[in-house]
This record gives structure tokens, C-alpha cells and sequence, in this order.
């Protein structure tokens, strides 16, 4: 019968798969997702895990607990179409190692249209290197005796594919009687479904391999591997076809007598993963030359193939013992080696390798024989690194500053028994080494806690863990030691072993003590400060503030570190302050200080006294700024009421000297004046003219009572009085002020204390406020007049106060003088009190008024305060001292 010309997919991973069974190394077939979709015998058994159990799982997998990385490397590359091998410990199935040589290669197999894209990957164990044979007989040969007696179908057909042989499995096999296969009945024992594909393979009298199912006597079908090849005669025509089929259902493979398996075995060997492989006759003539070798001798197959060792890499005598050794094996029939020896390289270098000889069938009857070589140059050079390493280990462990121990974590009886400890175990732990080897360091060093997580910690380090843990130990005096340990596996004569490296913690922790009592100590400094505090990274965050802070700018803490200085900052100063952590952090500037204004949360500004310093780091580079912070908003107020005063009191000395020297000149004149005037010679003309001088006369001689009153310069008579009644018997001379559309609104307190000071003065006060009032509402409006108690003391609250109370020192009497008329701006109100400063019309007043109330609160030792708006009128508050003792009744009393 005709077979397809091109396989599917699965009959080639059938064929592939039954070829792997045959290499000598544990094989791994990937898909392109990274799927292990098989695995043949040689991989079990190398990694001992049961049959089938890595089919279907991502290959990654195996690597998780070990060499997860080179292995994640691996597969990178052999997808960029590498070739990649090496040698490496591997994790098996129950958690040993095992160290294998690896070669990783990509395989391509087009499949019509589209490319099916494999992987497969070699590990063969070093030192053990298995054996493989070729098939049994080549393809073409007489076998039918043997055909007859093996468990698969053989079958021969003419050009029409019509069967004319069928061997004695086919019979037993199907149940079928000779008759029923001859022709074309042997398509009944076919399943429907792959009818179509085989007569397609027989309409394109191609030929190749072809997998169907055929029906088991029972009615079961059960898969088959078939393979065919033409029978061509003399003229080269095709008369015919022979063929197996191979049972594949349990995955049997039986050795095929084919070309095609030939080739496919000679690929194998090709591609085994750094087994260096030749076949030789008897004398030494070389057949088969594999990749590896030319990897590790240098000459090519060409170069090698059809010459003997003595003429590439072995010395006359060295080619005199292979001989030698050939015919010890034809006579026991055993393989030798694997066995250790040096040998060269093209270039004249040499290297060691272990190798093994064996014979292997041949069709000829004539002794063949298979050289299998690994290379373990870098071995030995690694091995005898290691053992250089571990000797300067030894030095440098013997003298490092930590305690190093090598401890033995399967002793059960002695758990991490001490087979190393180095020199410093002297000043850390008490002991001389000597002591303490085949000591148990859970029970001699180790406190309990730390010794009861000895089988856990175990546990994970066998898994390939490095530990990093802190543990107590016990010094030989008795006192505990905190050390800091680090903790891993490691080969050591020969043997797994546990390495301890571990760190004395006591200076640490005492420093680390140390600064964590600075830090509280700082952190209580910094909150409970009554200076304002706060941290600011480098670019102007608040990080952190006290409450002192907080309180001042009247931010929250969350408000505050979710902000920074500059969006606080006053905007014509940021840029100053800017500039100035510029220079901080380049180290020009040792700090920083300044006034500036911070705007507070209801939008107010409140000017800043600062003092700001940036800390490094232990490198020495900048970290953050620490800034304190005074509030100067009393400061402020004194220094503007301090030079208001300073104005004021210059004001006053020119005052009075100016009062006394016009206070003369005008009563000059107003005694000119009189006399003129009763002078009997004077006509009623001059009497005219006169009179308006001595008018002119009397209103200086007013105003200069106002300077005298202003410098604080007129007599003064202090007496006890209570304030409400001064108000009650001025209230007519008010009204009359005040004119029929104003409002007079009295709201005086039941219980007052009496004051010191002059009722004139008082009645002065009142009266010029009323005259400013009544001039800054010219459409009328509410003129209010109030007194208050201001107790200085907390256990005086109004609501129990009686006649009883007793006034006590610092208490004050309070009166309140407010209009509704037109308010004064903002920026004139600190220079109402100057004298002759006035915002009135020309003619309208002289501005004396609120300067003489201001002498005379000071002069009673007073103070005065004064609120408004413009539009919304003006709010005079007065402050006076009550007088100590009792409570008098509300009228005037004697001093």
C-alpha cells in the first residue's frame, strides 16, 4: 500500500518519541509553551520520579526549590534557536542531587503549511554514561522467520495495493481467517475515520510512515506505527510495497530493521549532550564521529572518520593499549570504564576525561566497538579550585572577626555538632575551638528559644535556602550574647554541611539603644516645645511639627505635613527663602534666619521669627531641615504701641511747652482786650472790632486747656467713683450732643466696682467721643454706651457675683463706647490718637479730641482699644483699674 507523503504532527512525535526510548541519557521533549509533552525511561530513572509524572507540567516546574534561574536562562536561549549545554547539580524527584551534563536544542519539523516547533532536552549523569544499540539488522534484509515470530503486522502488497502477505500476528491479532485480508479486505479491519488518509497516502504512491487504527478481534481498535518501503524492480519500477505496523497503544517500541531508524539513531548519537561518541573496527579505524567529539578533540568528522586513533590523539603506545583493551572485550564480552585519562587536543592541549568502551552489534558479524568520552577537564580544575578555596577558606575563617562554625545537621543525638569553629569563638563566646568540636551547639551555645527552632531552620536550609536570623547565645561565664546569624548549606569533606556565620550584636544593640533614647529624648524636646518645630524634607515639605507649631499657624497635623512652606509663605518672600536652602544644602551658610510672614488657616498672616539648619546624612549628604519658630505678633504690637508712645510722649513735651508760652501771649491779649473794652473813651465801632478778638481770645485759650490736658500738664484730682453713675449724670449734656435723631443706648452693669480718677476727665472723655460719634453719623443713628466687671480670677465668674464680692487685684472695670456711623480705614487707625491729626473737613475740628482721651486713660493708668470697619461704625474699648475691696453703691463717693 501507497504511504503519505507528509506525516501529521502526531505521527511524527509517535515515531520521535519511540527513538528516545533508545538514547542513552534521560531525554525531555518540550512543546513551544514549555510543556513537557514526554519524557523517556533514562529521564526517570535518572531524577527517580514514576512514569509519566512530568508529562503535561510546565518544565520550569521542576526548578522551583533549585537553579530556578540558570534554568529560566537555559530556556531563553534555546528559544532564539541556541544550542545550550553544561554541567549542573539537579534536584530529583525526592529532593537529593544529582550532577548531570545537559544539552538543550531546538527541533523543527515542517508539517504542510505550518512549522511544528519542538524542544528536546538531553541530562545524562556524570559519571555514568549508559550504552546504546543499533538496530538489529539493516533494512531490505531476508527476515521473515524472524517477522513470524515477533508480536507485530507484517505485510507485503503489490503495485495496486491489493495485500498479498500478512504475518501469523496479523491472524491472531485481528481474528481474521487467511482468506479475509488478501486484496483490499484488509481496509475492513481499518477504523472509518482513517480510511481517507490512507487511501489519500496511496493515491500519492509516496512513500513514508502513516499511523491508523486497526480492530482487535475483540472489536477494540488500537493505534499502529506503520512502516514501508517500495519494491523496485531490475527497471526500476515499483512492483510492490513491504511493511510493519507497530503496535503503539502502550508505547512498546521494538527495534525497526530501517534506513530511516538508522538515520534517526545516527542523530542521537549526534546530538548527545556533551558525550563525546565514536564507532571503531577492530583496528582502530574510526566510523562515526559525533559533535562532541569534535568539541573536545578539535578535529572534525571529516577530519576523523576513516583513520585510526594513533593518527589524531593517541601516542603509538597509548593506540598499542586500545588494541589491547579491544580484544579484552571481545573475549569477556564486558564493557570498560569508566575510566580516567588524559588525552590531546588538535592544538596540542590537553584535557582528562572519564571514558567507557563497549562492543556493539553490527550487521557484519565484525566486532564494532563505541567510545563514549565526557569531558571533566573543568571538573577536575573545579575540584581542585574547590579544594584550593577551601583551604584559604579555612585561612580566612580562622581569622575572621565573627564566629564561624561547621555543623553537621544530621546528627540526631548531638543536633549541629561542631566540626569547625574559628578563632574568634575565644572573645565572643568564652571557649577555646578545640572545646567545642563534636560539641552540640543547640545544647552548649544556643539559649532554648534559639534552640528550638533548630529542626525548622534545618528544614528550609536543606531546601536551598540562605537563613538570615537573629538567635541568643550563652557565653562560657553564663551571660547571654544577642548575635545576628547568617546560615547556609555547604559541601564540605565531602559531605553536606551547615555553615553559621555568626556576628556579635552587643556593641550594636547597646548603641542601637543608645540612640533610640536620643530619639526619644529628641522627640520630647521637639513636641512639648513651646517654640514652634518642624521638619522639612529638601524640597520644602512639612514632614513633621510640634503643637506648638500647630497651635501658632492654627493648622492640624495631617493639614500641616500635607502641605509645604511655600504655599504658606507670604509671596513676596519665597523666593528669598529658596535661595536661601540653596545655599544650605551647598554648604555656604551654617543656618539660616530671618522674619518673614506665615499665612495661618483662616487666611491671616502672622509674622515669623525663623531659624532653619539642614541635617546630613551619615554619608554626609543632605536629609531634611530642621526649622523653630517664634511667633512675633506681641512683639509687633509692643513695638508699634512702644513707638506709638515714643510719638505721643514727643508730641506732648512740644505741647506743653508750647501751651505755656501761648497760654502768656493769649492772656496779653485778652487782657488788652478787657481793658479796652471798659475804657469809657472806646466808641461802639472799636467796641466791634475788640469783641471779636476777645471771642478769638477765649478759643485759643480752650485749646490750650486741651494741650495742657494732652501733656498731662493741668492739675489732676483723683478721687473713688463709680463709673455708671458719671454716665447717669451726663447722660442730659449727651443727649443734647447727640441731637433728636440719634439714639442713646445705656447698658450698664448692676455690679460695678468704683475706680480712681477725675469725674471732670471722665466727663471730658465721654463728651468728645460723643462729638466724634455725632460727626460720624450725620443721618443719625445709635450712640451706645457699656460698662463691664472684668474679673481677673476664675473663681469670680458673673453669675455668682454679689454685693458681697470682693474686688481683688487686677480686676477691671470696662467701658464701651461704639457708633453706627462711618468707621475709620484700616490703615488710619494707628494715628487717630496723634494730636491735630483729624479726618474731618477743613473748620470741623482741630484734632485734639481722641489724643487728650488717650492722655487721660494713660494718666488713670488705663488702656485703650479701638475697633473698626469702614461702613460699619467704630468701637471704642477702655480699660480701668477697679479699686480693691468691696463693692460700693452705684453713686460717687469721697476719696
Amino acid at each position: 500500500m501507497h504511504i503519505a507523503e507528509h506525516r501529521s504532527s502526531l505521527d511524527f512525535l509517535a515515531d520521535y518519541k519511540s527513538f528516545l526510548e533508545t538514547v542513552p541519557a534521560g531525554a525531555e521533549l518540550l512543546d513551544a509553551d514549555g510543556r513537557v509533552i514526554y519524557a523517556n525511561a533514562e529521564y526517570f530513572r535518572i531524577f527517580g520520579c514514576p512514569p509519566r509524572r512530568s508529562e503535561g507540567s510546565p518544565w520550569l516546574q521542576r526548578f522551583q526549590n533549585h537553579n530556578l534561574m540558570e534554568a529560566t536562562r537555559q530556556w531563553e536561549g534555546v528559544q532564539h534557536d541556541e544550542e545550550i549545554e553544561g554541567e549542573q547539580t539537579e534536584q530529583t524527584y525526592d529532593g537529593s542531587r544529582v550532577f548531570i551534563r545537559y544539552r538543550f536544542c531546538q527541533l523543527h519539523r515542517v508539517n504542510g503549511d505550518s512549522t511544528l516547533r519542538l524542544f528536546v532536552r538531553y541530562s545524562q549523569q556524570v559519571p555514568a554514561v549508559s550504552s546504546c544499540e543499533p538496530p538489529a539488522c539493516s533494512t531490505g534484509s531476508p527476515c521473515i522467520p524472524l517477522i513470524e515470530q515477533l508480536p507485530i503486522i507484517a505485510w507485503a502488497a503489490d503495485a495496486r495495493n491489493n495485500c498479498t502477505y500478512v504475518n501469523t500476528f496479523w491472524h491472531q491479532f485481528t481474528g481474521a481467517a487467511h482468506h479475509e485480508h488478501l486484496g483490499q479486505g484488509w481496509l475492513n479491519f481499518i477504523h472509518p475515520e482513517d480510511l481517507e488518509r490512507i487511501r489519500s497516502a496511496d493515491e500519492n504512491q509516496a512513500t513514508s510512515d502513516l499511523q491508523y487504527r486497526i480492530r482487535r478481534k475483540d472489536g477494540e481498535y488500537r493505534w499502529f506505527l506503520e512502516f514501508s518501503k517500495p519494491c523496485v524492480n531490475q527497471d526500476g519500477q515499483i512492483d510492490g510495497y513491504t511493511g510493519i505496523c507497530i503496535d503503539t497503544t502502550e508505547s512498546l517500541r521494538e527495534s525497526r530493521v530501517s534506513v530511516e531508524r538508522k538515520k534517526q539513531l545516527r542523530a542521537m548519537v549526534e546530538h548527545a549532550p556533551g558525550v563525546a561518541i565514536q564507532w571503531f573496527d577492530r583496528e582502530g579505524r574510526i566510523q562515526l564521529w559525533n559533535a562532541a567529539s569534535t568539541q573536545m578533540f578539535g578535529f572534525t568528522a571529516e577530519e576523523a572518520i576513516g583513520k585510526t586513533y594513533d593518527e589524531l590523539i593517541h601516542t603509538p603506545a597509548e593506540f598499542a593499549c586500545l588494541l589491547k583493551t579491544l580484544d579484552e572485550i571481545v573475549q569477556t564480552g564486558q564493557s570498560i570504564g569508566p575510566n580516567e585519562y588524559q588525552f590531546h587536543r588538535k592544538d596540542g592541549s590537553t584535557g582528562t576525561c572519564l571514558s567507557t568502551l563497549f562492543c556493539i552489534p553490527s550487521h557484519d558479524e565484525q566486532p564494532l566497538f563505541c567510545c563514549m568520552d565526557i569531558d571533566i577537564t573543568e571538573r577536575i580544575q573545579t575540584e581542585n579550585a574547590l579544594r584550593e578555596s577551601e583551604a584559604k577558606f579555612r585561612t580566612l575563617a580562622k581569622n575572621f572577626p565573627d564566629a564561624i562554625f561547621i555543623l553537621d545537621p544530621d546528627e540526631s543525638q548531638l543536633p549541629l555538632k561542631i566540626a569547625f569553629a574559628n578563632d574568634a569563638v575565644r572573645t565572643i563566646h568564652g571557649y577555646q575551638p578545640e572545646e567545642l568540636i563534636g560539641q552540640s551547639l543547640a545544647k552548649k551555645i544556643d539559649d532554648a528559644p534559639t534552640a528550638d527552632q533548630v529542626p525548622e531552620r534545618i528544614s528550609r536550609l536543606r531546601k536551598g535556602e540562605v537563613l538570615r536570623f537573629d538567635a541568643t547565645h550563652i557565653h562560657r561565664d553564663g551571660h547571654t550574647i544577642p548575635m545576628s546569624v547568617t546560615a547556609c548549606m555547604i559541601s564540605w569533606d565531602g559531605k553536606t554541611m551547615l555553615l553559621g556565620i555568626n556576628r556579635d550584636m552587643s556593641l550594636q544593640k547597646a548603641a542601637e539603644e543608645a540612640q533610640r533614647e536620643s530619639e526619644a529624648r529628641f522627640r520630647s524636646a521637639f513636641y512639648s516645645s513651646a517654640t514652634g518645630m518642624a521638619i522639612v524634607s529638601l524640597k520644602g515639605e512639612f514632614l513633621d511639627a510640634n503643637t506648638a507649631l500647630c497651635s501658632m499657624l492654627g493648622y492640624s497635623l495631617e493639614e500641616l505635613t500635607s502641605t509645604s512652606f511655600p504655599a504658606i509663605t507670604h509671596p513676596t518672600e519665597v523666593d528669598r527663602d529658596i535661595h536661601a536652602m540653596k545655599r544650605l544644602i551647598r554648604g555656604e551658610i551654617p543656618f539660616y534666619t530671618t522674619e518673614k510672614r506665615y499665612r495661618r488657616q483662616d487666611g491671616s498672616y502672622v509674622p515669623i521669627y525663623i531659624s532653619a539648619a539642614l541635617v546630613r546624612n551619615s554619608h554626609g549628604d543632605p536629609a531634611y531641615f530642621v526649622s523653630q519658630m517664634l511667633d512675633l505678633s506681641e512683639k509687633k504690637r509692643l513695638e508699634q504701641e512702644l513707638i506709638q508712645n515714643q510719638r505721643l510722649s514727643v508730641m506732648k513735651q512740644m505741647a506743653s511747652g508750647l501751651s505755656h508760652d501761648f497760654n502768656n501771649l493769649i492772656s496779653v491779649i485778652l487782657g488788652y482786650c478787657e481793658t479796652l473794652l471798659i475804657r469809657p473813651d472806646t466808641t461802639d465801632q472799636q467796641r466791634s472790632l475788640i469783641l471779636p478778638i476777645r471771642e478769638a481770645g477765649h478759643h485759643a485759650s480752650r485749646m490750650i486747656r486741651q494741650l495742657i490736658a494732652f501733656s498731662r500738664k493741668q492739675p489732676v484730682a483723683f478721687e473713688r467713683i463709680n463709673l455708671n453713675s458719671i454716665i447717669r449724670s451726663m447722660e442730659m449734656m449727651v443727649r443734647g450732643i447727640l441731637r433728636q435723631n440719634f439714639v442713646l443706648d445705656l447698658r450698664l452693669a448692676e455690679l460695678l466696682p468704683n475706680i480712681m480718677a477725675d469725674p471732670v476727665q471722665i466727663d471730658q472723655i465721654l463728651v468728645n467721643l460723643a462729638i466724634n460719634a455725632r460727626d460720624a453719623m450725620p443721618e443719625g443713628g445709635t450712640f451706645a454706651i457699656k460698662t463691664e466687671w472684668v474679673s481677673s480670677h476664675a473663681d469670680h465668674p458673673q453669675s455668682i457675683r454679689t454685693t458681697e464680692t470682693v474686688v481683688q487685684a487686677n480686676d477691671l472695670v470696662r467701658i464701651t463706647v461704639s457708633d453706627t456711623g462711618t468707621g475709620i480705614p484700616k490703615d488710619l487707625i494707628p494715628r487717630i490718637f496723634e494730636p491735630f491729626f483729624t479726618t474731618k473737613g477743613e473748620g470741623q475740628g482741630h484734632g485734639l479730641g481722641l489724643s487728650v482721651v488717650h492722655g487721660i486713660v494713660n494718666q488713670a493708668g488705663g488702656t485703650i482699644r479701638v475697633f473698626s470697619e469702614p461702613g460699619k461704625g467704630t468701637t471704642f474699648e477702655i480699660d480701668l483699674p477697679a479699686c480693691v475691696g468691696p463693692i460700693s453703691p452705684d453713686r460717687p463717693e469721697a476719696p
